[in-house]
């Protein structure tokens, strides 16, 4: 079933872009001028480096994150974890 569902991104992208590349909305089809490929969706990572390791991990290792342009955080989930306990631990040492 998965396989199906990214076949069909697949698809909606390939639509997106050729609308696109005809100086289309991605959306409606009309012509708009002055359109760019930079309108169309990323595509999904299958890995990302980790800013603070700076390993490159599967794009499983990472939390995601909304607000994040390829939506998952920039550190993995290994680091993201002792950062946090670091953190929690110098805040119950604070009195």
């Amino acid at each position: 079933m998965p396989r199906i569902v990214e076949i069909e991104r697949e698809a909606r992208i390939e639509e997106m872009q050729r609308r696109v590349k005809d100086g289309c909305d991605v959306f409606t089809g009309r012509k708009v001028p002055g359109l760019d490929s930079h309108h169309l969706p990323l595509a999904e990572p299958t890995h990302k480096t980790c800013t603070l390791c700076g390993e490159t991990k599967p794009i499983a290792e990472f939390y995601r994150q909304s607000s994040m342009r390829d939506g998952h955080r920039n550190e993995c989930k290994t680091c993201q974890g002792k950062a946090w306990k670091r953190r929690y631990y110098e805040r119950k040492e604070k009195p």
